[in-house]
């Protein structure tokens, strides 16, 4: 934060409420402000964390670097959901296949380094496999969400019956009711998949640099925690 313009700051406190005279042209920001607003991204950053099953102790500096980890693994988990198991994780490429997928994609990269390659790559990857929807000037692209899968198949009352059925749920009597109660099944059962895999590319990180599997981490956690040792990708 001590980094950080008091322009940027300032929007920072915007975006989240935290500044009470919205209307002052004033643009210093007091100590007080920097410590709220600090004491709000600690918050955000835990709670991002627990969202990942992820350790959430720490200091805000041990938090920040986690949670670039955790991004980075979770980028590697969403290639590997897009892609299924077969494919060769940028990670794990030779450098004559790294260079050649990132050369074939016209990938442009600020430096020859192998890392700076493969979180290229793998950021290509990612937003070839995003499922958009829409073209319009007005609206722009958008990812999709559970609603739009299920809108997209046009189910009638039945056949919405008959999904939920599949899950081992009685349907509610209205069509939205089950509408809705499909969509939050189905982005239960996406979150599950992700973190599943989330799960088998962290062991595998471990593995890469060389780090003993800890007994706690050898099974997939449900509620418990995920704890990433500090290191460099």
């Amino acid at each position: 934060i001590d980094t950080v313009d008091d322009d940027a700051l300032i929007n920072e406190l915007d975006a989240r409420g935290l500044r009470k005279n919205t209307r002052s042209t004033r643009q210093r920001i007091s100590r007080q402000q920097k410590q709220l607003l600090r004491e709000h991204w600690v918050t955000e950053m835990k709670n991002e964390l627990l969202s990942m099953g992820l350790n959430s102790k720490g200091n805000h500096l041990e938090l920040a670097e986690r949670i670039h980890l955790a991004d980075l693994l979770r980028r590697r988990a969403q290639i590997q959901m897009a892609y299924g198991e077969d494919i060769v994780l940028p990670i794990h490429m030779c450098d004559k296949k790294l260079n050649h997928e990132v050369e074939k994609r016209k990938i442009v990269v600020d430096n020859s380094s192998r890392k700076a390659k493969v979180e290229a790559l793998e950021t290509a990857l990612v937003k070839e496999n995003e499922p958009l929807i829409g073209d319009g000037y007005e609206f722009g692209r958008r990812l999709v969400t559970a609603a739009d899968l299920v809108e997209a198949q046009d189910m009638d009352n039945n056949e919405l019956r008959a999904a939920l059925k599949l899950r081992g749920l009685k349907a509610p009597q209205k069509k939205e009711q089950k509408k809705e109660l499909l969509q939050k099944l189905i982005e239960n059962e996406l979150e599950s998949m992700l973190r599943k895999t989330f799960h088998e590319v962290l062991i595998d990180e471990f593995k890469r640099r060389g780090i003993e599997i800890p007994d706690g981490h050898k099974q997939l956690p449900k509620k418990e925690e995920i704890t990433i040792r500090k290191a460099e990708a």
